[in-house]
């Protein structure tokens, strides 16, 4: 959000079309309580949903993953629509949401059956895994113990996965 505002500060005042979406994409996709997060989201809902911005939020997850020894420049600026081609833009969203989601799926598959669950006596209750043993290794989400936003449920037992 603050490399946004810096940028809207520094740059020429055409920058800030093309970055004003930006703020609202990191605060969803950080899972910000921040109540600068709504106003961001205020601010570019006449263009986006704060559901678009988790998709965004979720495909630049995914990419970032599988280009992470690449600067994957182009394809970021797909995926956060500065390019200009607002359909490659939606299309390449909708893909890698798909994937990552699948992905998702897939860890959550192979790891639920391995959580344990502990009461901690005051209606709390407490979901381990032994992410070492039970779940797969260098693949989307590379760690399940920090599962992306759209994976977070109150039911152990729930397969969370977005749309």
């Amino acid at each position: 959000m603050l490399g946004a505002e810096l940028a809207r500060m520094i740059f020429p005042p055409g920058v800030e079309s093309e970055v004003r979406h930006f703020p609202a994409v990191a605060a969803v996709g950080d899972r910000s309580e921040a109540p600068e997060r709504q106003q961001y989201l205020d601010l570019i809902s006449d263009e986006w949903t704060e559901e678009h911005c988790k998709d965004v939020a979720l495909a630049l997850d995914y990419e970032q993953f599988w280009l992470r020894f690449n600067d994957g420049r182009e394809i970021v600026k797909d995926i956060l629509d500065v390019n200009g081609e607002h359909d490659r833009h939606e299309r390449l969203v909708a893909l890698l949401v798909q994937e990552a989601n699948l992905a998702i799926k897939e860890q959550l598959s192979a790891s639920m059956p391995h959580v344990v669950e502990k009461d901690l006596g005051n209606t709390a209750k407490l979901f381990m895994l032994d992410v070492e043993i039970y779940a797969h290794r260098f693949t989307f989400p590379p760690h399940p113990a920090r599962p992306p936003a759209r994976c977070m449920t109150s039911s152990a037992d729930a397969m969370p996965v977005h749309r």
